[in-house]
């Protein structure tokens, strides 16, 4: 269970100041409800996707004060970011350090085939301290992390003193998570976020404090967790 209001000086703010962080993950895609593997495939959000972008932006206009909205350079994150944007006056600006993990020849292929079919790359996968993982002609697990760590600096040294809206994707903000909460090595998958949930973080020069984790009040009826393997990353 992920500590409501603990601080931990893990991931402290890169210029002694502090940023409050408000995550969202992208809407609902059908490689979502598929269970794929799609990381770096541009797909677009579905029906349900939509309807969800809409809901989390009413929630954010209402609940939250922010002076930017970033998200990850692929389609599902855009669509989710631009009806927050239009809400309240604010364009989205993409930051290709958010994209989800690339993984290669396997973008595409559904996580019961991947065990199925390719046995070794489904144990060294399983295999959550593994960062030497890496997908053919796609990422390794370590550069993986790094990247994402080096996005997150970089958000909260260039919005210091401000608040921050950061759409992005399940694998991305599960890896920043487990580093900024100090979670052991392997354990970014600890973080299931829902499809347009909000986590919120206040970093400072102490380090981070989650404010909230995985909300979904605002989504209903369809807050529905996705019929995939829970530790995939997309």
């Amino acid at each position: 269970m992920t500590p409501i209001g603990k601080l931990h000086p893990a991931f402290v703010h890169p210029a002694s100041g502090s940023t409050r962080i408000i995550l969202v993950r992208h809407g609902q895609t059908d490689g979502n409800a598929q269970g794929l593997l799609h990381g770096h495939t541009d797909l677009p959000l579905n029906e349900t996707g939509k309807q969800q972008a809409l809901l989390l932006a009413n929630r954010i206009q209402a609940d939250f004060a922010f002076d930017a909205v970033l998200t990850s350079t692929l389609k599902r994150a855009v669509m989710t970011a631009e009806p927050t944007g239009r809400a309240v006056g604010l364009q989205p600006e993409t930051l290709p350090g958010l994209k989800e993990m690339d993984f290669g020849d396997f973008e595409g292929v559904s996580i019961q085939r991947m065990f199925d079919d390719y046995p070794d790359l489904a144990e060294q996968w399983a295999d959550r301290t593994n960062d030497s993982l890496a997908w053919p002609n796609g990422e390794s697990r370590q550069s993986f992390k790094l990247r994402v760590l080096g996005a997150f600096t970089t958000i909260a040294e260039s919005f210091d003193g401000k608040s921050v809206v950061v759409v992005s994707h399940n694998g991305v903000m599960g890896s920043f998570l487990a580093h900024a909460l100090d979670t052991p090595s392997g354990s970014w998958d600890t973080y299931r976020l829902q499809n347009c949930s909000i986590t919120e973080l206040e970093v400072d020069r102490r380090g981070t404090t989650v404010v909230s984790y995985n909300d979904c009040g605002h989504l209903g009826d369809i807050a529905l967790p996705n019929p995939t393997s829970a530790g995939t990353t997309r």
